[in-house]
């Protein structure tokens, strides 16, 4: 009787251990299934700051054995300086607008391509674009010495970003989001992508909810009420996750897209202004004025 409950144990155990080893292939593969399908790498646009008048750098970097293509706008040495994440579907040339305007507002900035997006090398994965993201604030971080840096994520980006936060070294002194889902899971399903019945099957990836819980610097939620996108009501969720460090600003009647779509002052005015406070906190009112 013994040996019998001993077998059963050990049978038992070899069965949860098969069960967990086919979880994790699963979940890996749906991962990379998730991967392919949900990342739209390329753009119609082909503007660069200089299309709007302001001169620009364009340069490489690499992450891993990818080399990534950025943009640089700078607004002098001391002006607030912010890196941006960018959206799906997107490339670096459709935040030359938006770069100018910046320029003009005091404001320098830095987009650059993930991984497979535009004409940056290799694979688009959700490691590698956490990666990309690693390695675009240290490249970011040396091309702007001395500036008060910040960093901004939009729709795709809002996760890349603020799932990375902990490792950007020096920290920024604020991070801007606009468009912010809940987790990657919620706007897969969400977008009728996967039914939500077998959404437990999927890993929760670039969970927003959980990850403004581990930020430790201002943190500004800029969304547009119009937004089917990416639902307004998963900006409130994040919000609210976040707590006391968080600021959240709801743009009345404008859609997913109006962070790069001109006239651009409505989605970005909270910005520069929480950007501008926090750059003179830390630096003591010594920065370059929009």
């Amino acid at each position: 009787m013994k040996r019998f409950w001993i077998g059963l144990l050990v049978g038992a155990v070899l069965t949860l251990g098969l069960e967990f080893t086919a979880w994790l292939i699963i979940e890996r593969v749906a991962a990379q299934k998730i991967a392919a399908g949900i990342f739209v790498t390329y753009s119609k646009a082909t503007a660069t700051p200089a299309s709007y008048g302001v001169p620009f750098q364009a340069f490489s970097f690499r992450s891993g054995n990818r080399v990534l293509q950025a943009s640089l706008v700078t607004a002098g040495t001391q002006a607030p300086a912010v890196l941006i994440f960018h959206g799906n579907a997107e490339t670096l040339h459709d935040w030359a607008g938006v770069q100018a305007w910046l320029e003009r507002h005091g404001m320098s900035s830095m987009v650059f391509d993930y991984s497979g997006f535009g004409q940056s090398t290799g694979t688009p994965t959700i490691a590698n674009l956490d990666q990309d993201a690693r390695e675009a604030w240290r490249e970011f971080i040396a091309k702007t010495p001395g500036a008060p840096h910040f960093a901004l994520g939009f729709s795709l980006g809002t996760g890349v970003v603020l799932g990375n936060i902990p490792a950007f070294h020096p920290a920024p002194l604020g991070v801007m989001v606009y468009g912010t889902y809940s987790s990657g899971l919620a706007q897969i399903v969400y977008l009728g992508a996967v039914p939500p019945r077998l959404a437990f099957l999927l890993p929760n990836i670039w969970n927003n909810l959980s990850a403004v819980q581990r930020i430790t610097v201002p943190l500004l939620i800029d969304d547009g009420t119009h937004d089917i996108n990416v639902p307004y009501y998963m900006s409130v969720e994040v919000a609210n996750a976040a707590g006391k460090l968080a600021t959240f600003v709801p743009v009345h009647g404008v859609g997913h897209e109006a962070i790069i779509e001109k006239p651009y002052g409505r989605v970005w005015q909270p910005i520069l202004k929480f950007m501008q406070l926090h750059a003179r906190s830390a630096y003591g009112g010594a920065v370059q004025k929009s």
